[in-house]
């Protein structure tokens, strides 16, 4: 793959291609300098099943999501993956917004069983 990709920084997704021993052969992803190593479970689970899909934590603050599949005929392991960044800022609107509209809720029973008791006082 051409170009290089922060996995820290970049939302840009990138490509890694490792050979039998797990070593890589190709990557565009880069994470403090250098070519971030692959789990090895990962990739054996994707030989075995010729496809594995997981998010990867490769440091606290870095998370991908990942595919890998392994080359038919060869014992390498190409791994495609995309920051998962933005998919958790909006996890975080949608936690802020449930908890916004549950709180209204909650003030409009309390607003109306006050109501409630006010016009049962009379």
């Amino acid at each position: 793959p051409a170009g290089r990709v922060n996995l820290a920084a970049s939302l840009a997704p990138w490509v890694t291609v490792v050979d039998g021993r797990d070593r890589p052969l190709a990557s565009n992803a880069v994470l403090d300098g250098a070519i971030p190593a692959l789990p090895p479970g990962v990739l054996a689970a994707a030989r075995a099943r010729r496809e594995h899909r997981v998010t990867w934590q490769p440091r606290p603050g870095v998370r991908s999501a990942t595919v890998s599949m392994a080359v038919p005929g060869r014992d390498w392991v190409v791994t495609a993956g995309r920051s998962l960044r933005e998919v958790e800022v909006r996890e975080g609107l949608a936690q802020m917004y449930a908890l916004g509209v549950w709180l209204a809720g909650c003030a409009g029973v309390v607003v109306a069983a006050a109501i409630a008791e006010w016009i049962a006082g009379r």
